[in-house]
């Protein structure tokens, strides 16, 4: 299996998501993995306000499938960008949403979410 490299994992996400392919086409050119990944986080959390569930799982599949097979240095941005987002994608969901979100959340993302929010706790 071959790794998605920076150029095509904007490449993916922009075929994938035709909602936000002319903002990802402005970050695309920089190979901006962080800008792609925001982008996404910012299209998720306005499908969170028109609890747009089924989209926002859809979203986070694409990710996971992405995550899968990327090198560590992409991985880690997703992890830092997109992940990290999930507590704030929380707050703007019911309690409903978000316990259906987390079922249907890809296990490699929950993972990082999981160990992310272990740490947090451990902080305080």
């Amino acid at each position: 299996m071959e790794t998605i490299n920076r150029k095509e994992l904007s490449f993916i996400v922009a075929s994938e998501l035709p909602e936000i392919r002319d903002e990802i086409g402005h970050i695309r050119s920089k190979e901006n993995v962080a800008g792609v990944m925001q982008a996404v986080v910012n299209y998720m959390r306005d499908m969170a306000r028109g609890r747009q569930i089924d989209k926002i799982v859809r979203r986070m599949k694409l990710v996971g499938w992405v995550y899968g097979r990327t090198d560590s240095a992409i991985r880690e941005t997703i992890s830092n960008v997109f992940v990290r987002s999930f507590n704030g994608l929380r707050n703007r969901c019911s309690n409903w949403d978000w316990t259906r979100i987390q079922q249907q959340m890809p296990s490699n993302l929950y993972s990082v979410y999981a160990v992310q929010n272990r740490v947090l706790k451990e902080r305080v």
